[in-house]
């Protein structure tokens, strides 16, 4: 899994070879990862956005149970403090404005969010050199929050919350299930059980449902939908 400090690199890299940080999502479950441009809206539409992205992440399970969150993005800040009694220039104007690249961090389950903000450093051509890194958000008793990465986690959570019990296959091979408990084909497999769980033939007297039985931690899928149907009974398999 990346760290902050493998995406603060990414960005880097990416500002020395385009010369700006378009915002992007990055996005890593159990089972894979996703990345997606940050919506250019309006506010209340992006947060929409982002919980219907959040809540169709958890309902195709593409990526399993959520882990971690990126945001990188760039803004800028002025130098120029503010006297009091006049307007305020936004930091894009200031003639001495400061590209600032970001990084926010967000891990699931535990939600906790960091954030790493770095001052582009211009060569004398003007083209990025590297990233100066100061005080950071919540070095001291700030609170550290990334509200586009709250809206996916809401929507994913929501998505869950609405969702069955399901495994998952591999992208495109059908046949290469991945239990919720990490089991494959290739490890302790999956067999034919009946709605309690017990092992049976491959038979159309003994097995008049496609179920299965996950053989590590007992899930008896439905191999017509992936959807948990139950959980392996107590006793054991018959002779």
């Amino acid at each position: 899994m990346k760290t902050i400090e493998d995406v603060v690199l990414l960005a880097k890299r990416l500002l020395a070879e385009h010369g700006g940080l378009e915002p992007t999502l990055l996005i890593e479950g159990s089972a894979g990862s996703r990345a997606f441009p940050l919506p250019d809206a309006e506010e209340a539409i992006k947060f929409s956005l982002l919980e219907a992205l959040g809540f169709a992440l958890a309902r195709e399970n593409r990526i399993g149970e959520l882990r971690q969150l990126f945001l990188v993005a760039e803004g800028w800040r002025s130098h120029r403090p503010h006297v009091p009694g006049l307007p305020m220039t936004q930091p894009k104007h200031a003639p001495d404005r400061v590209d600032v690249p970001m990084v926010a961090h967000r891990r699931e389950p535990e939600g906790t969010t960091a954030m790493v903000l770095s001052d582009v450093v211009r060569d004398g051509s003007g083209e990025p050199a590297a990233l100066k890194t100061g005080a950071q958000p919540g070095d001291g008793t700030d609170v550290v929050a990334s509200p586009p990465l709250d809206a996916i986690v809401r929507g994913f959570r929501r998505g869950r919350a609405d969702t069955p019990d399901r495994i998952r296959h591999e992208p495109n091979d059908p046949d290469a299930w991945v239990c919720r408990c990490g089991n494959t084909p290739a490890t302790a497999g999956f067999r034919p059980c009946d709605r309690r769980g017990n092992a049976v033939a491959p038979t159309a007297a003994d097995w008049p449902e496609p179920l299965y039985r996950c053989d590590r931690c007992g899930r008896i899928v439905d191999a017509r939908t992936l959807i948990v149907v139950g959980r392996r009974c107590t006793e054991e398999d018959p002779a």
